[in-house]
């Protein structure tokens, strides 16, 4: 089986300065031009996916749509793919306003320093984990749309690899057999 693992386009938050996680955000205009692009390339992969799974943020749903509208397969809301809680009580806010709102977070370490409400990381991996589970049980070619952490992750835990750039629609495809992952090709992500 074939998994193609998107990351959404360009969102409001990117242009506000404020911290994403949970928080949800449209996409921009860009953001729209940025998927269009994305789905006119993963078109050309012809790989006969049957459906596009995607987070339920607005972000990743509007990326999705343009990709099922672009290739024609139905669109189903999966809250597996939902980006990490990274952020907790900072999730939504302008990072000046996280200052003034909360002072003492403002030189937390994201990646490592506790915030109210934060999901730790490893439930966070357990929750990645879990959604490559119930996509195999599909056993049928699917594009995930979602987001640049959980496609970070995602490299992580199953193939080891370190990330260092997942761009606004950047997207890898994967081959699927059993246990065996491999990247059969990337676009915006680097690693």
């Amino acid at each position: 089986m074939k998994l193609l693992i998107v990351r959404h386009g360009e969102s409001t938050d990117d242009l506000t300065d404020q911290y994403g996680g949970w928080a949800d955000f449209h996409l921009t205009d860009k953001g729209k031009e940025q998927l269009s692009e994305s789905a006119t390339k993963i078109d050309n992969l012809n790989v006969k996916f049957t459906k596009v799974m995607c987070s339920p943020l607005l972000r990743a749903q509007e990326s999705a749509e343009i990709i099922s509208t672009k290739l024609g397969i139905p669109l189903e809301v999966f809250h597996y793919a939902k980006e990490r809680n990274a952020y907790g009580i900072l999730s939504g806010l302008n990072k000046d306003e996280a200052i003034t709102l909360y002072p003492e977070f403002a030189n937390v370490n994201i990646k490592t320093d506790f915030i109210p409400g934060k999901e730790r990381s490893e439930d966070f991996g357990d929750r990645v984990r879990a959604a490559f589970s119930k996509i195999k049980e599909l056993d049928t070619d699917v594009v995930l749309v979602t987001h640049g952490g959980f496609t970070a992750r995602f490299f992580q835990i199953f193939l080891d690899i370190e990330t260092t750039k997942v761009g606004d629609g950047g997207f890898a495809l994967f081959e699927i057999n059993g246990e065996n992952i491999e990247i059969l090709e990337a676009d915006g992500i680097e690693y």
